[in-house]
């Protein structure tokens, strides 16, 4: 039978294990604070990332894996989105949320996600900040660009999902539209501009017009 003062001695041993730190090999660092020293594999796991651009290493585990700083995942402001900078500059998103360089999350190649700022704009003259099921509904169908031919956010109904408000164009003041009886546009457009024909379908089998659409260009 085990004595009560061995069993004492075996539980001190066994909570003194457990609270020694983790053995850190020469070079490595200790991590941040707030961030923990973690296998890549049990970060990914827990959906953590990285404490800094660089990946610092703070030891080996039990098998010998190298062990990494990391920190929870950070989620962005309702202004920004979660991107890497790679598909950051592909958006044409410039700015840091916050001006902060906020790590949150990685991508499918591993490389480490930040909180952009997303860019909205006003709208110009002759364009209308909508939905993209708004515009969809008033039949509007042709975006406002900005200078690099991306189409231009004006809004934002979820950041984490991509879904955005962005500029339409407005359709020509007039009554430039198709007359089927007559078959051919008719109507007034503004200076410079004709009533031509855009879009028109026609049944396979007796030709008849089913659907025609005209826009001044």
């Amino acid at each position: 039978m085990i004595s009560r003062r061995l069993l004492s001695s075996l539980l001190l041993l066994v909570l003194l294990a457990a609270l020694a730190p983790i053995p850190v090999a020469a070079g490595d660092e200790t991590c941040p604070r707030g961030c923990q020293c973690l296998t890549q594999e049990k970060a990914k796991e827990l959906g953590y990332s990285p404490c800094s651009d660089k990946m610092i290493p703070c030891g080996k585990d039990e098998t010998g894996k190298r062990l990494y700083c990391f920190s929870p995942t950070a989620k962005c402001p309702a202004q920004c989105r979660c991107l890497s900078e790679e598909e950051a500059k592909e958006l044409g998103y410039t700015k840091l949320c916050q001006n902060q360089r906020t790590p949150c999350g990685t991508d499918a190649l591993g490389r480490t996600k930040y909180c952009f700022q997303v860019p909205v704009s006003r709208c110009p003259d002759g364009c209308v900040c909508l939905s993209n099921e708004d515009a969809q509904a008033q039949g509007l169908k042709v975006n406002c660009l900005d200078s690099f031919g991306k189409p231009i956010i004006c809004g934002i109904i979820d950041a984490d999902r991509g879904l955005f408000k962005y500029c339409f164009r407005k359709p020509e003041q007039g009554n430039c539209q198709y007359n089927y009886n007559l078959g051919k546009c008719v109507g007034q457009c503004s200076a410079g501009k004709k009533c031509q024909l855009n879009t028109i379908y026609r049944d396979p089998k007796t030709g008849a017009v089913t659907y025609a659409e005209c826009h001044c260009k």
